[in-house]
């Protein structure tokens, strides 16, 4: 069984943000399996675990994965990742995937590798520090500031437009048909 986790911070506020591309992507992927046949729940929150979840199951009614929105705020997440590895009892950090944002890739492009270092992703500190580096990893670009300068801290929290939606969610399709899926042993 894997466990997948998007990164982003809980509220209404910050839906249609850059620092929500985990969360995004995670509706997006459970609309996709669904399309494919599999048994995916309504999104529900666990208190105990600090999180949203929605367990994936296959045809036979198996589980395969556990689709994980931590509702920490993104700087708190490995706690909650830590959390829902030992409720489903989910031992080896290479069967967890953390789906995030990251600034230095343009919005519209990601990247799939193992974590190496949190850089400056202050949510990635945080599962490094409790969960360690063989987790793997897809970020979803979320760099559009092509116009002024805006600091990353406040541009990440900045509403996204449309357009910009659109991009996003096109680039996290591609990425789960290509990374993700295969990740989860489904293709």
């Amino acid at each position: 069984m894997k466990i997948l986790v998007g990164l982003g911070n809980p509220g209404k506020e910050y839906e249609r943000t850059p620092h929500n591309a985990g969360f995004i992507t995670l509706d997006l992927l459970a609309v996709n399996l669904r399309g494919l046949g599999y048994v995916v729940e309504d999104w529900h929150e666990i208190k105990k675990e600090k999180s949203i979840l929605s367990e994936v199951f296959s045809g036979d009614g198996r589980r395969i994965a556990v689709l994980v929105k931590p509702q920490t705020y993104m700087n708190l997440s490995g706690g909650a990742v830590q959390q829902v590895m030992a409720k489903y009892g989910v031992k080896s950090a290479e069967d967890v995937l953390i789906i995030y944002d990251e600034l230095d890739i343009a919005l519209g492009l990601f990247k799939y590798s193992p974590i190496r270092n949190s850089r400056t992703h202050k949510g990635i500190g945080s599962v490094i520090s409790t969960v360690g580096k063989t987790v793997q990893s897809f970020r979803i670009g979320v760099d559009n500031r092509t116009i002024r300068y805006i600091p990353g801290q406040d541009y990440v929290v900045m509403a996204y437009t449309t357009a910009e939606l659109s991009s996003l969610s096109q680039a996290a399709d591609k990425g789960i048909a290509q990374h993700v899926l295969p990740f989860l042993g489904l293709v």
